[in-house]
């Protein structure tokens, strides 16, 4: 990770972090002392601090915690649920109903928003508890010297000062300057998001550097994974690097998702237009002589009618469904709203290490005997050196580890050789461990009663001390090179025989390694996470762009860039990155798709200017240095097995399997989702509208009112309801634009085709039910109850006119599921009508009057018309677009 320090006057987010976040101007000078020097300006000694001491360094700088955003209440969660302009609209209407003897109506009303504010708040907790279920619950512990004693303390009691023995598989709990150090390597990945092991040491550095580049820091977070070493801590808590990072991610505000801005839209604009209605029946009333009381009461319940009451609840229900259903598919959404969003992402960008590659070291291939093998030969002398000149412990391999040793003995142990043995066969008599000033392991082993010498290291550093023909070394120089471009990562190994050379101890075998026999080559790398390839593809496929952004070396990235399929010819690096203004970075944007070398602030300047460009962004990482950008994107997602807890609390959605193709499954799911909603607000809409036609007809006719106010409560709120779900859950009736593309995020929740739609069916439906009213108009009691079964069955029977744009026909050809829920939802609807049709009691109570058979089979009948024209309408439709594919 890059130093935060003011480089470039144009990069302002490096500015703005140093400003606002790097409180510890410490940390910029403290691999600038000698380890005298730190002790010294910290009081402390190898002996460690005394009791008196910790006490102070804790006051004085504070627990080793990392803070957490302060999370809502419960009350906070449920009033939030009323802050929406029909909610509030309705409340209102609910107000003035009671003051006005509509009892019943204020009842209802308050108990159908309660019971969506109540449903809101339980699903906005039930992401959370999921979040917590991930987060590790064991606490951790580091050995620290105390009152020149070794003792183990919880990483909350780390103080500064205190000094910190470290061994290999050991989480830094803290920043800290290195004492003392043997053969120490660091994983910092989950900090810089560079998977390269970082080698450690103790030196001072003269020089300004940055972050990944101080050789005598570590981290907070990061891993040790070979060698050990103590520290003196000089950080703690949120003064450490990774602190100042949670303060660039708290400091990141949230925007607001597509469709809370759609629903907001929406409900203004339907808000202003019932209450321009209702304003004007109320005028036509008192126009018509009838009572102010009266009037006012009806233009009260002409708002009920025409406000989806259910709509909040129903949006609620259908995202909770879809939770669930992602949360199979083994993706935990947080925030519900989340779901929708990803069905506008077109850009993902994605973290490289851990995300797209395993962030383990792999044995891919090796070179020797002149070829380039995929395997190897175990009896040979350079398999058996492999063996030897390797400090692994057999019994406690780490599957998941980058150490270069476990990843070779992971390889030889496919073959079923017996390692153990094969190390007790051929005697260790000396060794020199692996040390970053050597750069290489040396072993002597006893090899069928000869002393081998074997030495490991990097490639160049084996390679300049092995004998050989020019011309042999050029050709190995030569593959090492090209397979460097490649993003592996190369050791050799040589060997050397001292069997006539007197060895007396490991100091004295230094001086003897040189003119060594070359044997072989080694090529590791980070391999590339299963079916990554496929989801890249998928992600394509569905007209989304997926941009790698990482903190490894560009060679490494464009290597596994265009073996994975993102475009690796333009790519740019954090250094080039400080160098660019905004402007010029923002007519970049569009081509680069590989970022590497990038800081945390880098991720979030150009997640911001992705979205300055127009792009639903969505961000893929698993590390604390993820973090800022993961919060900042529109969709955070990051993983639920190797994810830091960092990570999965600024993300909206967790992967539970770590697997990047089941964000795929989550984009469908939210374009699916927006439809579905959609078409739900098609349907309600569309019923309302023909209550308000058919209101404002009879108004300005000067006809009796054609219902009573219970009525369009029990259609509104109780009929309606269980379609209106069945319509958001709807699987199928998508058209491929619509599963394929991204949902352009301009395109509110009444677009022109659904605005035409409500007006056109509402109009239907509403010419239907006037029928239905003249009929029975001699008794007005009777027309009233005429319009009212039939508007409840047009309503029920054009919920299938709602599931997508495909005629019910067309859906059967193609082999489309039943939406059974829509089925029992009809079926239910139409056993309470005739249970208010024949039940004595249920008719006094909703107003309904006695209808002879032929009424009702009228009512019935006028009621089937509206969706019987719409599906012969789709028919047509579905065959005329039939035949333009076949001309096409």
């Amino acid at each position: 990770m890059k130093d935060f320090n003011k480089k470039q006057i144009n990069n302002k987010f490096n500015i703005e972090f140093n400003n606002k976040y790097s409180n510890n101007k410490l940390a910029n000078r403290i691999y600038k002392m000698t380890c005298d020097e730190s002790l010294k300006y910290f009081n402390s000694s190898l002996e460690g601090l005394n009791d008196k001491q910790v006490n102070t360094n804790q006051n004085k700088y504070g627990k080793n915690i990392i803070e957490e955003k302060r999370r809502k209440t419960v009350l906070e969660v449920f009033i939030e649920q009323y802050l929406n302009i029909l909610v509030i609209l309705l409340i209102l209407a609910s107000i003035l109903s009671y003051f006005t003897g509509g009892v019943e109506n204020t009842i209802v009303i308050i108990v159908v928003i309660t019971l969506n504010a109540i449903l809101g708040t339980i699903e906005y907790f039930k992401a959370e508890k999921s979040l917590k279920s991930l987060k590790k619950m064991s606490s951790l512990y580091i050995s620290v010297i105390r009152n020149n004693k070794k003792t183990k303390i919880n990483f909350d009691d780390v103080v500064v000062g205190d000094i910190v023995c470290l061994k290999s598989g050991d989480i830094i709990p803290a920043d800290m300057r290195i004492i003392t150090f043997n053969s120490l390597e660091v994983d910092e990945s989950m900090l810089t998001g560079e998977s390269a092991l970082v080698e450690k040491n103790n030196s001072v550095l003269s020089s300004e550097t940055s972050l990944g580049e101080r050789k005598n820091i570590l981290f907070r977070g990061t891993k040790v994974i070979s060698g050990n070493a103590t520290g003196i801590v000089y950080s703690v808590g949120m003064n450490t690097e990774i602190g100042n990072i949670a303060k660039m991610m708290q400091s990141v505000k949230r925007k607001k998702s597509p469709l809370e801005k759609s629903i907001d839209k929406f409900s203004k604009e339907l808000a202003i237009l019932i209450l321009t209605i209702c304003i004007l029946v109320f005028i036509m009333g008192i126009y018509q002589n009838i009572s102010t009381m009266d009037s006012l009461m009806f233009a009260i319940s002409l708002a009920v009618a025409a406000i989806p009451e259910a709509l909040q609840t129903i949006v609620t229900i259908v995202l909770a469904i879809s939770t669930e259903k992602l949360a199979r598919e083994k993706a935990i959404v947080k925030d519900i709203k989340a779901i929708e969003t990803l069905g506008c992402v077109d850009v993902i960008c994605s973290d490289k290490t851990g995300t797209l590659t395993s962030n383990k070291m792999s044995v891919e291939k090796f070179y020797y005997q002149d070829r380039i093998y995929n395997n190897i030969d175990i009896n040979s002398i350079f398999g058996k050196g492999l063996i030897l000149c390797n400090d692994s412990d057999i019994n406690n391999l780490n599957n998941n580890s980058i150490n270069t040793d476990e990843a070779i003995i992971r390889y030889i142990q496919k073959t079923n050789v017996d390692i153990v043995n094969i190390r007790q066969k051929h005697q260790r008599l000396f060794e020199i461990p692996f040390s970053s000033i050597n750069k290489m392991a040396v072993t002597v082993n006893l090899v069928d009663r000869k002393k081998i010498m074997f030495v490991k290291g990097g490639s160049d550093k084996v390679l300049g001390l092995c004998e050989m023909s020019f011309t042999n070394k050029e050709n190995i120089k030569k593959i090492i090179n090209e397979n460097s471009l490649l993003g592996y990562r190369i050791l050799a190994l040589g060997c050397k025989d001292l069997t006539n050379t007197n060895i007396t101890s490991n100091k004295t075998l230094l001086k003897h390694v040189n003119n060594l026999k070359f044997l072989g080559l080694i090529f590791l790398a980070d391999p590339i996470k299963e079916g990554v390839v496929e989801s890249i593809k998928l992600c394509q496929d569905y007209h989304t762009r997926v941009i790698m952004i990482t903190g490894d070396h560009a060679l490494t990235a464009t290597s596994i860039g265009s073996k994975i399929g993102i475009p690796s010819k333009n790519y740019l690096t954090g250094p080039e990155l400080e160098k660019m203004t905004d402007e010029e970075l923002l007519n970049k944007v569009e081509e680069v798709s590989i970022y590497a070398r990038v800081s945390p602030s880098d991720k979030i300047r150009i997640v911001s200017l992705l979205q300055k460009k127009g792009h639903k962004v969505a961000f893929i990482g698993d590390g604390v240095n993820d973090s800022p950008a993961l919060k900042k994107a529109d969709v955070g997602v990051s993983m639920g097995i190797n994810g830091t807890d960092v990570s999965k609390d600024a993300s909206d959605v967790i992967l539970m399997d770590d697997n990047i193709g089941t964000i795929n499954n989550a984009i469908i799911r939210g374009r699916k989702v927006y439809q579905n909603i959609q078409n739900t607000i098609l349907f309600l809409i569309a019923g309302n509208i023909a209550g308000i036609f058919m209101v404002l007809y009879t108004t300005f006719l000067n006809l009796p009112i054609p219902f009573a106010p219970v009525h369009l409560l029990f259609i509104n709120l109780i009929n309606d309801s269980l379609p209106a779900i069945a319509i958001g859950i709807e699987e199928n009736g998508l058209s491929n634009r619509e599963i394929y593309y991204p949902r352009n995020k301009d395109n509110g929740l009444l677009s022109k085709r659904v605005t035409k739609r409500i007006i056109l069916e509402g109009l239907l439906i509403a010419i239907c039910t006037i029928i239905s009213y003249y009929i029975g108009l001699d008794d007005i009691y009777k027309a009233r109850t005429m319009v009212f079964v039939t508007i409840t069955v047009a309503r029920l029977f054009y919920s299938f006119n709602c599931m997508g744009r495909f005629s019910l026909l067309y859906q059967r050809k193609q082999g489309y599921k039943i939406n059974k829920t829509l089925i029992f939802s009809l079926i239910f609807g139409l056993v309470l009508i005739n249970a208010l049709l024949f039940i004595p009691s249920l008719r006094t109570l909703f107003d309904i009057s006695l209808l002879t058979d032929k009424e009702i089979l009228l009512s019935y009948g006028l009621g089937l018309v509206p969706a019987i024209m719409i599906q012969m309408f789709l028919m047509m439709r579905d065959k005329n677009r039939k035949k333009r594919k076949k001309r096409k």
